[in-house]
C-alpha cells in the first residue's frame, strides 16, 4: 500500500448536450460531447488506521466557491470515499481537496473530484479494479463522474454510463466565464420537460465526424457547439447572452453555455487572444469569474 496518492481532477466542457427522453424511474437520457479540459483541482489521499474511517480538508481560492461545498452525505468526494471503502471492507482515508474549479458552474467539478478518490483509492489500496468498474461505481453518484474518471473526447449517453471514444482533438484555447449567480440543475430539467422540447437539438453525429477526422480548429468545432438546456437559462439570467455576445466581440469563433449552467465557455486560435478576452469579460461584465484553460486529453 502507497503513503500518499495524488490524483488530478479535471474540469469538462460539454461541447453539446442534448436530451433524449426520460427513463421511467425519472432519470433524464443525455447525450453529449463532453471535452476535458486542463483548468483542474487537486486530490491528495493518504490511508488511516488510527480509527478515523475518513477525513476531508478542502481549501481553494474564493472563485471556487470551497467555503459553501457541502460535507458529509452531501459532498460527492466523500461519497466516492465511502463506496470504496465499503468495497474494501476496512480501513480508512485522509482527502485533502485543493479547489480550482469553480463550483456549481456545469463544469464538472464536483463530479471530476469524486472520479478522482475513486481512481485514487483504487491506487492507494491496490484494489486492482479496472476502469469500467469504477465507472460502474462512478455512475451511481451523478451521470458526469464516468465521463471524468476517463476522460478526453467521448460521447456520453444515457445517464452516463455509455461512452464512446472519440478522437483527441489537441489543444484548443479558450474562455471560460462564471457569472456569480445560481441556477439550480433540478429547476432546469423540469424547465425543459415542461417547455424544452421545441429548442434546437445540436448535431451530435456532425461534432463526432468531425473531431474523429482529425487537426479540428476553433472555428470547425465552433460551428457544431449547442446546448438545449442554453435558451432556458438565457431567459432566466440575460447574463448568459451578454456573455456570449462579448466573448464573439473579444475573437471567440464561438461560444457556449456548458451543462445546465452558469458557465459560458469560448474558443480561440491561441492562448493570448484568449487570456486578453479573458482579462476583457472581466472588465466589461462584471461579477463573473473568467479565466484561460484549453483542451486536454
Amino acid at each position: 500500500m502507497t503513503d500518499i496518492i495524488r490524483e488530478k481532477a479535471n474540469a469538462k466542457l460539454n461541447l453539446t448536450l442534448d436530451i433524449c427522453g426520460v427513463r421511467d424511474d425519472g432519470y433524464h437520457l443525455l447525450r453529449s460531447v463532453m471535452q476535458t479540459i486542463d483548468l483542474h483541482d487537486d486530490i491528495e489521499l493518504c490511508p488511516r488506521d488510527d480509527g478515523v474511517s475518513l477525513e476531508l480538508v478542502c481549501e481553494g481560492n474564493e472563485a471556487s466557491g470551497h467555503d459553501t461545498i457541502p460535507g458529509g452525505a452531501d459532498n460527492l468526494v466523500c461519497r466516492a470515499a465511502e463506496l470504496m471503502l465499503k468495497r474494501l471492507g476496512e480501513g480508512g482515508v485522509g482527502i485533502k481537496l485543493v479547489k480550482r474549479i469553480p463550483a456549481a458552474a456545469g463544469m464538472g467539478g464536483g463530479s471530476a473530484d469524486a472520479a478522482a478518490v475513486l481512481r485514487g483509492m483504487n491506487r492507494l489500496y491496490e484494489m486492482g479494479l479496472a476502469d469500467e468498474e469504477l465507472c460502474e461505481i462512478g455512475v451511481k453518484l451523478g451521470a458526469d463522474v464516468p465521463f471524468c474518471i476517463v476522460g478526453g473526447s467521448r460521447l456520453c449517453e444515457g445517464i452516463g454510463e455509455k461512452m464512446t471514444g472519440l478522437k483527441d482533438i489537441g489543444r484548443i484555447d479558450l474562455v471560460y466565464a462564471k457569472p456569480l449567480i445560481d441556477v439550480p440543475t433540478g429547476r432546469i430539467y423540469r424547465m425543459y420537460d415542461e417547455e424544452g422540447e421545441a429548442n434546437a437539438h445540436p448535431d451530435n453525429e456532425g461534432i463526432c465526424r468531425l473531431i474523429d477526422r482529425g487537426g479540428v480548429t476553433a472555428e470547425e468545432l465552433s460551428e457544431y457547439l449547442g446546448n438545449v438546456f442554453e435558451p432556458l437559462v438565457e431567459r432566466m439570467h440575460p447574463e448568459i447572452s451578454r456573455i456570449k455576445e462579448e466573448l464573439i466581440k473579444a475573437g471567440a469563433a464561438g461560444a457556449l453555455m456548458t451543462g445546465s449552467g452558469p458557465t459560458v465557455f469560448g474558443l480561440f486560435k491561441d492562448s493570448e487572444s484568449a487570456k486578453e478576452a479573458a482579462e476583457k469579460i472581466s472588465r466589461v461584465i462584471g461579477k463573473v469569474y473568467a479565466g484561460t484553460a484549453y483542451t486536454t486529453g
